[in-house]
């Protein structure tokens, strides 16, 4: 008979001692805060794990200072086990949150330390934003350009704006989201052409901050325009002349605006201003012009002239100039055979579209 109570107290002893084993199959959650402290409407995440990861989901608790906890969302857990909880506090009420893994199976609920969250008044903040880079200071109207720079963890999330200044105003041609350590790159294409278009980056209001800007400098933005387009230094019968050159259309064309006679030689002069870098145009006679006509094409730049030949009825060609370090452009038709008489041109040497790269 003793010995089965001693039997029988051993294994009551083996069971107790099993127990803890047992309760200690509980969840263990672990949980952080993003910030300890924001301003009213500002987001806060609660991000965690859960060992094990057994799926299922999370519950997050919140409790407002001198009241109790209450049941405030519920999140998937990942099957990693981690999970996270995003809140937007809309009083001034410091709180606590927890996060809890309810019980399932064999395992126990678990929960974990509180997280302590201080709610400031709103107070709209000044950004200092700081232009750090600009991708190219020269390019070509239509091309982009990239700003990069900081403008404070404060306005991470929110937008940077590229602004492009014209005539005194300023217009948004790109934006990006700010990053979490508050850089930002921002792009934009420039259509304008100029010798000095201003750029600068804006941080536009919100609740939480007030505009602030800084400038980008300027860049130098090249763009095509027609000669016909430009204003004339002087000429002698040389001027915008639309015409067709072997069958094809060319509006924007300059040319001799009137018959070959005394004068053999009509011509037109543009000021460049050191400020442009290529002429372009497709020379030849237009499709109007008597047969037995012949045009010689004379372009100088300067004292330098080019001779891009003489040309009959039925030819045409590309001609380019390179134009840097020019203050003048001329343009020559040189009289070679054809009729000639007073009025109207009946033979013309036309410049096809003739235009200039420059940055006016």
């Amino acid at each position: 008979m003793r010995k089965l109570v001693v039997v029988i107290a051993a294994l009551g002893l083996v069971l107790a001692l099993g127990a803890p084993a047992e309760a200690a199959r509980k969840y263990r959650v672990k949980a952080s805060i993003s910030s300890s402290s924001i301003m009213i409407g500002q987001s806060v995440t609660i991000t965690g794990t859960v060992s094990p990861a057994r799926g299922g989901k999370v519950v997050l608790y919140k409790r407002i200072s001198g009241k109790k906890w209450k049941r405030e969302a519920t999140a998937r857990v990942r099957s990693n086990g981690t999970f996270a909880f995003t809140d937007r506090p809309k009083s001034r009420q410091n709180r606590q949150y927890r996060v809890t893994k309810p019980k399932s199976g064999k395992y126990r609920a678990g929960t974990s330390r509180p997280m302590r969250l201080k709610v400031r008044k709103l107070k709209r903040s000044t950004p200092t934003v700081t232009v750090t880079g600009v991708s190219s200071r020269v390019i070509e109207a239509g091309q982009g350009v990239t700003v990069t720079g900081t403008a404070g963890r404060s306005v991470a999330g929110r937008y940077a704006q590229l602004q492009v200044g014209a005539g005194g105003t300023f217009g948004t041609i790109g934006s990006a989201r700010i990053a979490p350590n508050g850089s930002f790159s921002v792009a934009g294409g420039i259509s304008q052409s100029g010798a000095a278009v201003p750029l600068r980056v804006v941080i536009p209001s919100s609740r939480f901050n007030n505009e602030a800007a800084a400038s980008a400098g300027s860049v130098k933005v090249f763009g095509w325009t027609y000669l016909s387009e430009l204003t004339r230094v002087s000429s002698s019968r040389f001027g915008p002349t639309p015409g067709n050159l072997l069958g094809n259309a060319y509006p924007k064309s300059v040319g001799n605006t009137s018959n070959f006679w005394w004068d053999q030689d009509p011509w037109a002069e543009w000021s460049l201003n050191y400020r442009c870098t290529t002429f372009t145009a497709r020379i030849g006679l237009t499709d109007s012009s008597p047969s037995g006509s012949a045009v010689k094409f004379v372009a100088s730049k300067d004292a330098a002239s080019s001779d891009f030949g003489t040309l009959g009825n039925g030819t045409s060609k590309d001609v380019t100039l390179d134009l840097n370090g020019s203050y003048r452009l001329k343009l020559q038709d040189i009289y070679v055979a054809g009729p000639t008489g007073s009025g109207p041109p009946t033979t013309v040497g036309l410049w096809g579209d003739a235009r200039i790269l420059c940055a006016f």
